[in-house]
């Protein structure tokens, strides 16, 4: 039942996926080793470790970890989140702040302590894994990647923190 909560989010997102899924695991009574990529929405998994192709690219915007981020529940991604206004007004009307431990579909927001300007956007999985896209360009793929090799890349050059944000119940 733990398991069935955190891998939908609490609130039974993708739980027709998911009850089957572990339940299929519970019979056979043994331990078994699930590959995450089995966990994730389908987008996501579609996307995983490939490079975004160019019919992507909305009015010639590349997909970005914003775009990334707002989309990982979405069945067809929604082009409206590469206007970086829009994605905003998404966050703040449909996202609740959250501290640590964070748990399976957070965002987590990479933010400029001198502007509070959101720079990096990742989804956090479980055990430190992290779901990214790193760029806006045809030559980064979308990964699992740890947290910390994350922070490492965006917290390197720029006074910055993480901030996580949790979908609205």
């Amino acid at each position: 039942e733990a398991l069935k909560k955190y891998w939908t989010v609490g609130q039974g997102y993708r739980l027709k996926d998911i009850e089957p899924f572990l339940a299929s695991l519970v019979e056979r009574r043994e331990e078994v080793q699930v590959d995450l990529v089995h966990l994730l929405p389908p987008l996501p998994r579609r996307l995983l470790y490939t490079y975004p192709r160019a019919e992507l690219a909305s009015k010639g915007i590349m997909p970005d970890c914003h775009w990334t981020s707002l989309n990982f529940f979405a069945y067809e991604p929604h082009d409206s989140y590469l206007d970086s206004r829009l994605a905003t007004a998404h966050v703040l009307e449909d996202y609740t702040p959250v501290e640590p431990p964070f748990r399976y579909g957070d965002v987590l927001f990479f933010l400029d302590d001198s502007t509070g300007s959101a720079y990096h956007s990742c989804i956090y999985l479980a055990d430190g894994l992290v779901y990214t896209k790193n760029g806006r360009n045809h030559m980064s793929p979308w990964i699992i990647s740890t947290i910390e090799d994350v922070k490492r890349t965006y917290l390197a050059m720029i006074q910055g923190s993480v901030r996580g944000y949790r979908l609205k119940e």
